[in-house]
């Protein structure tokens, strides 16, 4: 008798896939003074988007895949009109709540980013942070994304793709540093597998190349793509954490010419990278 087939796994761009990973999670507060190295990491990319923003003929914005919106969050304090799409209702909930927690206005709505609900022409800027990685094919999202720009606005994108890189050697401390928490504390029932990422969710390999291709397709001319960080995400006592956001902030020339640099090698050791340019006037 042949073995029954294994289900197919969700996929993580269908609607409601998310609402488990966003359902009851904790905010997560970025400090503009904090030395913490997470915090430093997502200045710099505020910091980056920002300069990039100005090139746009308007302040509108939508931000797909918002979730906890940290960087429609920063903008909206810069000035930004900011619209924020999840395909999961408790992902804008908790996008509703950190533009609450300080006071500031923002528009939410569930959505799907194969089929956007708005008309041509909507924004002067169309964002995504670590989105796309997670579509089989990228095609449909990105021919949606342009569509709903202004002639002369920015698409912009942060991609998390499945590759080797730098946080390859950081998820080895990841792993390290959550199985010692465990074997400390006496809990050695599936210590291993516990230490693993539990989030088990599609990324896609597809190049930098193909999403400048299929940008220039749709009229972006200008597309680029360039390295995020040279710094791995890691595990690290408070302390360390603050050490490691410092040795960040010394670093922030060489960072600079990382993250502008059109190397391969960056790209190849950056584990992001960010694809822009704007649409054809």
């Amino acid at each position: 008798m042949s073995e029954p087939a294994r289900p197919e796994p969700q996929s993580s761009t269908s609607p409601g896939a998310w609402d488990e990973f966003w359902s009851g999670k904790e905010l997560v507060v970025i400090e503009a003074d904090e030395t913490h190295w997470r915090s430093v990491m997502w200045h710099r990319a505020f910091h980056f988007w920002e300069e990039r923003f100005a090139a746009a003929p308007g302040n509108r914005l939508l931000e797909c895949g918002a979730g906890s919106a940290q960087t429609s969050l920063y903008l909206a304090g810069r000035g930004f009109d900011c619209t924020m799409l999840d395909n999961s209702a408790p992902g804008t909930t908790m996008g509703r709540r950190n533009f609450r927690r300080v006071g500031r206005e923002g528009k939410y709505l569930v959505g799907d980013m194969c089929s956007l609900p708005f008309d041509d022409g909507s924004f002067d800027i169309v964002f995504s942070d670590g989105v796309l990685e997670h579509f089989e094919s990228i095609e449909r999202p990105i021919k949606e994304m342009v569509r709903i720009l202004k002639p002369g606005g920015v698409f912009a994108a942060e991609v998390v793709p499945q590759k080797l890189s730098c946080q390859t050697l950081g998820n080895v401390e990841i792993f390290c540093a959550r199985l010692a928490k465990r074997i400390l504390s006496l809990q050695l029932r599936r210590a291993v597998p516990e230490s693993r990422a539990k989030w088990d969710i599609y990324e896609n390999s597809i190049p930098p190349g193909e999403y400048v291709r299929l940008l220039r397709q749709e009229g972006v001319d200008d597309a680029e793509a360039r390295a995020s960080s040279p710094f791995p995400n890691l595990s690290l006592p408070k302390s360390i954490a603050h050490l490691y956001g410092r040795i960040m902030l010394r670093s922030k020339r060489l960072a600079d010419r990382f993250e502008n640099s059109p190397s391969r090698l960056a790209i190849a050791w950056s584990s992001t990278f960010r694809v822009y340019g704007a649409k054809r006037a």
